[in-house]
């Protein structure tokens, strides 16, 4: 048999180890970036966390206080990207991102301090590109149908997060903390796809004379331009943005050298349909 003193020692090293256990946990899993996908206009609701299959029930105190300060500070950022997105930074208020968030306003500034931290993480964090975006190849092998394939990820990118990305554009003058996704986005990209341009010519495919860094912000703005401004100025563009796509990509590479020919046009975009 066990003495009581045995016994309150055994305690006493379970109780270390749950302690040790939390810090460790709270080491590994921080809890400030969970991604969540946009609708066509507005950033959604979050949606619940999916914890493998395992019950809530069967997880430690350490690990469902750790899971419940992530679902706060998701509800939190999701909430303040949709309002901000929807009213602007004057309206998007500290008490109405709580209430859309079903948390009061303490728990906001628990979290983040205040109005401008939050604001400018949920719209870092919301207007970031999807990590499994289309990516240019390192060796091109048919550059119209790569460009194209690029072209129209970008563009649905862009319209699906055009609501926030407008109202950054807006506040980027007077609150650039805030805006700087607006900023962000473009840089990269262009950076991206001049890289590929410049390839192209390394590999010996353009026959004309071009600075990569032009002609890739030529056919960025006009994809870019497409995505935020169509809905609102069609009798600017006319036809579908798919079609339209098709004009700047062709453009842009016959500016460079390169001739997608229209037998090629035609095969990549009945391919586009078939699998769309």
């Amino acid at each position: 048999m066990l003495k009581s003193g045995n016994g309150k020692r055994e305690m006493g090293k379970g109780k270390e180890a749950s302690a040790l256990h939390f810090h460790f946990l709270l080491s590994r899993f921080p809890v400030s970036r969970f991604p969540f996908p946009f609708s066509a206009s507005r950033v959604p609701r979050p949606a619940s966390r999916v914890r493998s299959n395992v019950s809530a029930y069967l997880l430690s105190p350490a690990e469902r206080l750790i899971s419940a300060a992530m679902d706060i500070k998701e509800k939190l950022l999701a909430s303040a990207a949709r309002v901000f997105a929807e009213a602007g930074y004057r309206g998007a208020t500290t008490r109405r991102i709580a209430q859309e968030a079903g948390v009061n306003e303490i728990t906001l500034f628990r979290h983040f301090g205040c109005k401008d931290t939050l604001l400018a993480e949920a719209v870092r964090l919301h207007g970031a590109p999807a990590v499994d975006m289309v990516e240019l190849p390192d060796r091109a092998s048919n550059p119209f149908a790569e460009l194209l394939e690029w072209g129209n990820a970008q563009h649905a990118f862009l319209l699906e997060r055009r609501s926030l990305i407008r109202t950054c554009m807006g506040e980027l003058e007077e609150r650039p903390a805030v805006g700087h996704p607006a900023q962000e986005y473009p840089h990269g990209t262009a950076a991206e796809l001049a890289a590929y341009l410049t390839r192209l010519r390394n590999d010996g495919l353009t026959t004309l004379p071009f600075d990569p860094g032009a002609s890739a912000w030529m056919l960025l703005a006009a994809i870019f331009g497409d995505a935020m401004w169509r809905g609102i100025l069609p009798e600017l563009y006319g036809d579908t943005a798919e079609q339209a796509i098709v004009e700047y990509v062709r453009l842009t590479l016959a500016s460079i050298g390169i001739t997608a020919t229209a037998r090629e046009v035609g095969e990549t975009t009945t391919a586009r349909a078939r699998t769309a």
